[in-house]
């Protein structure tokens, strides 16, 4: 997977190049630039799989379908639905299930890692969150997300782990096309391109002192005063803007963290905070060095 983001860069720059790369074999494109390997390699079985169901899905009697009957994918969930015909079509099973597998996958990832990371440093504070999470006895019945968000201490360590993870580096670029702007005594002109990265915002010591600090209780302390920090968790981005993923990724988040934390034990090996998490590389999302071999950590069953 993050073979895909590190091709970025240059598709991003040079977008007519992945078009030419996937004209060519692969075993070529890997000879000129393996980075797009796993891309291609991917877009392939996406729509191998989307394109099987399409045919199940268009061969059976969709009289005899109930509306009782879940979907067991995407590719289903799309079939089934009450789309018009040309909504439904193979180009358009392939591309929503791509983006959701790439933006839904290495960003909740590098999330979930991040946090645990910090936690795993930070061991007055997974003492505290697991002492929290034994109490749900979350080894024997995993709880939904909507009764762990409903833990302050869980939801502080959420929100803080995005805020510190910031995973996008990308920067979506809004243009006005009818007006010219006005922001603090500029004149922005009509169709210029404007931007700005998510951690401009997240690191910025005015709103979050001691930014580089993990500090969930920044958030329980915000709340105490009456303060909405979370006006400024820009992570998924904000309005027309916002990820369409953002309430899955924070079920992944909730749940996914808390049962790590909750029915394992954790020691970091080898670690090295700005070579293993800290961002030097902007592929999209925000990659760590290349001499990273990512967090590794001993892991056994709680007893």
């Amino acid at each position: 997977m993050l073979g895909l983001f590190e091709a970025s860069p240059v598709s991003k720059h040079f977008p007519i190049v992945p078009k030419i790369l996937s004209r060519l074999p692969q075993a070529v494109m890997g000879i000129i630039n393996p980075a797009f390997v796993p891309f291609f390699e991917t877009q392939s079985l996406i729509a191998a799989q989307a394109r099987k169901v399409w045919l199940e899905e268009k061969a059976r009697d969709m009289s005899k379908m109930t509306e009782n009957v879940k979907p067991r994918s995407i590719f289903h969930g799309i079939m089934q639905s009450s789309l018009e015909d040309e909504e439904k079509s193979l180009p358009r099973m392939v591309d929503e299930a791509f983006v959701l597998i790439v933006a839904g996958g290495e960003t909740t990832a590098r999330v979930t890692t991040v946090t645990l990371a910090h936690l795993l440093q930070n061991k007055h504070l997974l003492t505290r969150l697991r002492t929290v999470l034994d109490k749900l006895d979350v080894v024997s019945q995993l709880p939904t997300s909507r009764q762990l968000e409903e833990i302050p201490l869980m939801t502080a360590v959420v929100q803080e782990g995005l805020r510190i993870a910031a995973p996008v580096t990308n920067s979506a670029k809004l243009i006005a096309p009818n007006e010219d702007l006005e922001c603090h005594g500029w004149s922005i002109p009509r169709g210029t391109p404007c931007s700005m990265n998510i951690q401009t915002v997240l690191f910025d010591p005015d709103i979050f002192p001691e930014p580089h600090a993990f500090d969930p209780d920044r958030w329980l302390r915000g709340a105490e005063r009456g303060e909405r920090l979370d006006r400024y968790l820009v992570t998924f981005s904000k309005g027309t803007r916002a990820c369409l993923g953002t309430n899955v990724a924070y079920a992944e988040l909730y749940i996914g963290i808390a049962a790590i934390v909750a029915r394992f034990d954790l020691e970091l090996v080898d670690f090295d905070r700005k070579r293993d998490i800290e961002i030097v590389r902007d592929c999209f999302i925000g990659l760590p060095s290349k001499e990273s071999r990512g967090v590794r950590v001993k892991l056994r069953v709680r007893e």
